[in-house]
């Protein structure tokens, strides 16, 4: 948002920034309304702030007619305030096309300083500058906010609609930058499989997200427990933390980009299993899975070879669950010192997946595999969830107060990312969700040989 008449966050209002509203004036990034304005009239209001800067909607604010600045905050009864909160999203979601997101905080009376009696509340409603705009209202029209004019108006001229379309575009290619990102890599990668995960929680980057985070404490997050990153450095947008220890480091190692803007741009090798001597003997492919513990590996081997695809590339998914959740969970902690609980949007990209084989040990995969065949990737890139902004990403919600890394945290995205992962490699959900437990304890075990590694 360009523009705040407040100095701290939505949610660290009080009345005295309140106050502060008696020399701002309604114009371009703010609106006063003394009581609840009818829904239509809501989203006039919601759908002008977002197809210009942003702004702020206040109601329960009484302005001053003479310079338009707030003059009392006689408030609206509390027991309106459930009613209107469900009226603002209703007008966000059922009378703007498309629907409009905005952030609300509640302040209750009595507050003496600014006369607020009790028994009645401020509503302050925070909406950011628009990213697919124009929003269009049920009328059938587009509203704008005007430099000269305290209420919504008509966008009736061509440039105006061509602008606004113009803006969305540039917020659709900022998000594609994020998202389509391919790393460089060197030739000895060539044969390497690699998971891209993005977590943004702006991923349009108009909520002004700032993480004023130093490199020490990005370093103490990111050297915590699950998956130590020990090579951490600066960059341009933020932040770089690798595992470097046991790897080659000039290679692209597990790698996790940090922008200040609170995006996550992360790069997982997905570990590969191949034997260039597998000629049709299950023992021979057991020396590369069963020596490390996997009860099925042999099982899988036989069906490689009786399948006739051997020498085989096969990718190694077991500890791709315990993976996703430490980096979701992660993802929340650094957002947090920023502000920011939430809500997440969560995509994965696996790059040069072309004929890899995928491999979770589990007994109701190799029944799955026993009857339908074993699937071997017919793609070069792989995308999880399909599709574009917002049907190809995850939503976790919002979760406060943030949870330790160890710590559950319902419905957070990890469960749906991993599935839509998994069913993108040619496993099918109900095979997973037939062995759960197996998945989980495979997902564990792989888990701590990885940290074995690691020490």
């Amino acid at each position: 948002m360009r523009y705040t008449p407040f100095d701290v966050d939505l949610h660290e209002i009080d009345e005295s920034h309140l106050a502060g509203l008696r020399e701002v004036s309604e114009g371009w990034y703010v609106e006063y309304k003394s009581q609840v304005p009818r829904p239509r009239d809501l989203a006039k209001s919601l759908s002008s702030f977002a197809n210009r800067h942003g702004g702020w909607l206040l109601l329960g604010v009484q302005e001053n007619p003479e310079d338009n600045t707030a003059d009392s905050f006689s408030g609206i009864p509390d027991a309106e305030v459930t009613t209107t909160v469900q009226q603002l999203r209703d007008a966000a979601k059922d009378l703007l096309t498309p629907s409009v997101p905005f952030f609300h905080h509640i302040l209750k009376g009595p507050l003496n300083d600014i006369g607020l009696p009790s028994g009645r509340s401020i509503v302050t409603v925070r909406i950011p500058e628009g990213a697919a705009t124009p929003y269009v209202h049920h009328d059938g029209r587009v509203y704008v906010r005007t430099g000269d004019s305290s209420s919504p108006v008509p966008a009736n001229d061509r440039a105006t609609l061509d602008l606004l379309h113009r803006k969305a575009e540039d917020k659709m290619s900022l998000l594609e930058e994020l998202v389509d990102r391919t790393p460089t890599t060197s030739q000895g990668e060539e044969d390497t499989t690699f998971l891209h995960l993005v977590i943004c929680s702006d991923p349009f980057q108009v909520l002004g997200h700032w993480y004023a985070g130093r490199l020490d404490d990005f370093s103490t997050t990111m050297s915590a427990s699950h998956f130590p990153f020990d090579n951490i450095y600066t960059s341009q947008e933020g932040f770089v933390a690798r595992q470097a220890r046991g790897n080659d480091q000039y290679n692209r190692i597990f790698t996790w980009e940090f922008s200040r803007k609170c995006n996550s741009f992360i790069t997982v090798p997905l570990p590969t299993m191949t034997n260039e001597s597998l000629t049709g003997q299950a023992d021979q492919f057991y020396v590369v899975a069963g020596h490390l513990g996997y009860e099925h590996g042999a099982d899988f081997a036989s069906l490689i070879a009786r399948n006739s695809l051997e020498p085989a590339r096969v990718i190694n998914l077991n500890i791709l669950l315990m993976v996703l959740s430490a980096v979701v969970k992660r993802h929340r902690s650094l957002a947090a010192h920023a502000g920011v609980m939430g809500p997440f949007y969560i995509k994965a990209r696996v790059e040069n997946s072309w004929r890899v084989i995928p491999f979770i040990d589990t007994s109701e995969y190799i029944s799955h595999i026993k009857r339908f065949g074993i699937p071997v990737v017919q793609e070069t890139e792989l995308s999880a969830p399909l599709g574009n902004w917002p049907e190809g990403f995850i939503a976790a919600p919002e979760v406060s107060p943030v949870p330790g890394e160890n710590e559950r945290v319902p419905d957070d995205g990890v469960i749906g990312i991993w599935l839509a992962v998994m069913q993108a490699f040619g496993i099918p959900g109900d095979v997973i969700a037939r062995s759960a437990i197996q998945t989980v304890n495979a997902s564990n075990q792989e888990a701590e040989r990885h940290r074995r590694r690691l020490l």
